[in-house]
This record gives C-alpha cells, structure tokens and sequence, in this order.
C-alpha cells in the first residue's frame, strides 16, 4: 500500500488522517492535515474506536517509495484490572487466525508475542504497563525501508564531499 492508496482510503471513509507529531483533533478527513506533508511525511496515524476501546493506528512508510512497512495499533493508559483480559482476548484472536503466539524473552518491562506468516508478515503483540500495541509489519517492505535509508545516507555522503572537497 502506497501514500495514494492511503490519502484515498482515508478519504472515501473520512477518516481523520494526521501526520505524525501534529496533533489534531478532527475527527473527520481533512486534507490540510496531511496532503501539505504527502512528499515529506514517513509516519502518520489516526484514532479509532476498536474492539470497544480507543486505540491509536500508526502508518510507517518507506522514505522514497512512501509504502507502508509497519502498521501498529497502540491501546494507551488501560486499566489494569482490564488489562491482561483484553490483552489476552486480543492474543487469542491473533492466535485463531495464525496459530499459536511464540513468547519473546528477553524484555523484563514487557511481555511479547510474536507470528510469522508465510508472507513475510510478523505480527507482534507487546504488552507492558497498561499499554497494548499490535504491530504488524512487512519484512519485504522494511528490507526496502533499510536500502532506501542507505541510499539516503550514501547521497548525502557523496553531497557533503562534493560541497567540502575545496575546503581541504
């Protein structure tokens, strides 16, 4: 999926896209909130009311290519009496679609799930806190996020030794 593909989506739907690190409080589809960032923006994000509670449902793109390698949806601040059951609802549902759920040790401040699916899609659950995030991301699309990111690194390399070759 595309920056295309996302702007038309969210407006046939009118759903109150955002860019990453403006905070708005439509909650509607507004194109000033997010056309104006189209060519610079690699993150955007939009609430939403889902499975009965408010969540938040980031969209990471590729710098270059502007296609998504990473959705996640985060349930921030839950109470923790609430917690581990929907925590463990959301899991189970994640579990009837593609099996059972390998635990990730190695993180003491959070309890992590993870699938792979045959795509080349890895699903994560994190839970820690109160807070519940669901990641999906595409390993195909994030090897091209990692070569679009070098390709970056590498002109701006071979733009700082053009401009400074004469200073030395």
């Amino acid at each position: 999926m595309d920056i295309n593909t996302i702007y038309s989506i969210a407006k046939k739907n009118d759903i109150p896209l955002h860019k990453e690190g403006l905070i708005s409080t439509n909650k509607r589809y507004n194109s000033l909130m997010c056309e104006e960032y189209r060519d610079t923006a690699t993150a955007y994000y939009y609430p939403v009311n889902l499975l009965g509670e408010f969540a938040k449902v980031n969209l990471l793109l590729t710098p270059l290519g502007k296609k998504v390698y990473q959705v996640s949806i985060v349930w921030n601040k839950r109470q923790q009496g609430k917690k581990s059951e929907f925590t463990n609802d959301v899991k189970k549902t994640i579990e009837q679609k593609y099996g059972a759920a390998k635990k990730l040790n190695g993180n003491i401040f959070a309890d992590e799930f993870f699938w792979s699916v045959n795509d080349g899609t890895q699903i994560t659950i994190k839970s820690s806190h109160g807070d519940l995030s669901l990641i999906y991301e595409d390993k195909i699309m994030k090897d091209m996020l990692d070569k679009e990111q070098a390709s970056i690194a590498n002109q701006k390399k071979v733009k700082a030794h053009f401009t400074d070759e004469s200073k030395f």
